[in-house]
């Protein structure tokens, strides 16, 4: 079977920097998704996302060969049902498939078309579960909300879980600053909702006292379709005596984009690589995010300014 970087190779041999390039790209980080939700297997689905437009170019509008021609490509490298998908994944060779890697594969091109046409938008309407909405949004491409809705259910998949899926493949976690694009905007809505952590961010990191630039310190930045939606960071703490201790700083994601799962993939970023710096993360959080934070792991402490304590050896040894 193919490798990722197999697949990235021959996207790259036949899409070249097409937006068919890109295109596929997403969908495979769509399909692994949909994998982990549903319990395929994560590298095949993922690999069938990747390659199951590599003959876009080569039939030339031919559209009852597309498909067929990638999976006759992918013949000794792909699983028969990754190459049974391939085939149906484009109604108009004919061939139907109710596998369930068929399935995702077409809701998962479904969703990164939709997603093309409208932006964040879909994300919004389908974590609302509207889907009204999206068949107004989409109604120059009516087939498409018929797809969402049909493969969606397919898989026993809920538009609101679909939206969580869509959220982890189209976010980009980088560094932040202040001169970030997008950070006063998301500063001032954080400020309007009566929240004042992106101005302490944004004072400390002007006045020197905190720029994340100590070992083990990082700001982390995330946006959807170039729009920053959240922040977070992750401090040595000034208020635990052990010089091994983090301390998770600044979480705040977007109102309009909340319930999408960021906080966690946020959470999730600040954990990443920190054991080998810390000992342990912790935070103050308020009454309202404890849950938040329990499900990632914390427990309740009762310390200086301190509410919760994740033990990052024990958060190593969850899978």
């Amino acid at each position: 079977m193919l490798s990722i970087g197999d697949a990235l190779r021959l996207v790259d041999t036949h899409l070249g920097e097409t937006p068919r390039a890109s295109h596929s790209l997403f969908v495979g980080r769509l399909m692994r998704g949909l994998a982990e939700r549903v319990g395929g297997d994560p590298l095949p689905w993922e690999l069938t996302g990747i390659c199951h437009d590599l003959d876009f170019e080569a039939v030339a509008g031919d559209w009852a060969r597309h498909g067929l021609v990638s999976a006759e490509w992918l013949k000794d490298d792909l699983p028969p049902e990754a190459l049974e998908a391939i085939r149906a994944h484009d109604h108009r060779t004919g061939i139907v498939s109710s596998t369930p890697i068929a399935h995702a594969l077409k809701l998962a091109d479904a969703v990164a078309i939709s997603r093309d046409h409208i932006g964040t938008d879909l994300l919004l309407s389908l974590a609302a579960n509207d889907d009204p909405e999206i068949v107004r949004r989409l109604n120059d491409r009516p087939y498409l909300p018929a797809m969402l809705s049909a493969n969606a259910e397919s898989l026993g998949v809920s538009l609101t879980a679909l939206a969580r899926i869509l959220t982890a493949a189209a976010l980009t976690i980088e560094t932040v600053t202040p001169d970030t694009p997008g950070f006063a905007d998301l500063r001032r809505r954080c400020s309007h909702e009566g929240h004042r952590m992106l101005e302490r961010f944004e004072a400390n990191w002007l006045d020197g006292s905190n720029r994340f630039n100590q070992l083990g310190e990082q700001a982390f930045g995330a946006s959807l379709d170039g729009n920053l939606v959240a922040l977070c960071g992750r401090n040595r703490d000034p208020y635990d005596p052990s010089p091994r201790a983090g301390r998770v700083r600044h979480l705040y994601v977007d109102v309009k984009c909340r319930r999408l799962g960021i906080g966690r993939l946020m959470i999730d970023s600040v954990i990443d690589g920190a054991a080998e710096w810390f000992d342990h993360l912790n935070t103050n959080c308020p009454p309202e995010a404890a849950a938040f934070y329990e499900r990632r792991g914390f427990v309740p402490i009762i310390a200086d300014r301190t509410t919760h304590r994740l033990n990052l050896s024990q958060a190593k040894e969850q899978p």
